[in-house]
């Protein structure tokens, strides 16, 4: 499937009740791989802002890596989501939510969660030239409150 997918295969959803579509999806077996293509994007990383009761940062958690290379893979898909077209964004909140309550398990007294996205931003090979350097850009930002912290 990993070939297969390399290779831009297309197998007709009706084949395979969408099964192949689904775990390719999930797992990236379906993406293919131009890593000098002109159209290969940015990449996104995922950070949480902990602050206390004073509203002082009490630390910035980046996304965990996962034990090996495929969960890694895995959260990188994951993180990839956010790059779909979806105008009403619930999805992504729905899954910033889920991490920012992690997030409070970890810091039992963290009053409030900033989940942040940043898109890291390569510059053109002609805006390099002339100095540009590539550099992380805000993408996403949502603010989480400890319920019945809110004031």
């Amino acid at each position: 499937m990993v070939a297969m997918g390399a290779f831009e295969v297309e197998v007709p959803e009706k084949w395979t009740f969408g099964l192949y579509q689904l775990y390719g999806k999930v797992t990236g077996a379906s993406s293919g791989y131009g890593f000098f293509a002109p159209g290969v994007g940015s990449q996104l990383r995922a950070t949480f802002e902990v602050y206390d009761a004073k509203g002082a940062l009490v630390a910035t958690v980046p996304l965990e890596k996962g034990e090996n290379r495929e969960a890694d893979l895995r959260v990188g898909n994951i993180v990839g989501w956010f790059w779909k077209d979806n105008p009403e964004r619930k999805t992504q909140r729905s899954m910033v939510a889920s991490w920012a309550g992690k997030i409070f398990g970890r810091y039992p007294n963290a009053q409030e969660v900033v989940v942040v996205l940043d898109e890291y931003h390569m510059p053109t090979m002609e805006g390099y030239r002339k100095g540009t350097k590539p550099h992380w850009v805000k993408y996403y930002k949502a603010k989480f409150v400890r319920k019945g912290a809110e004031s």
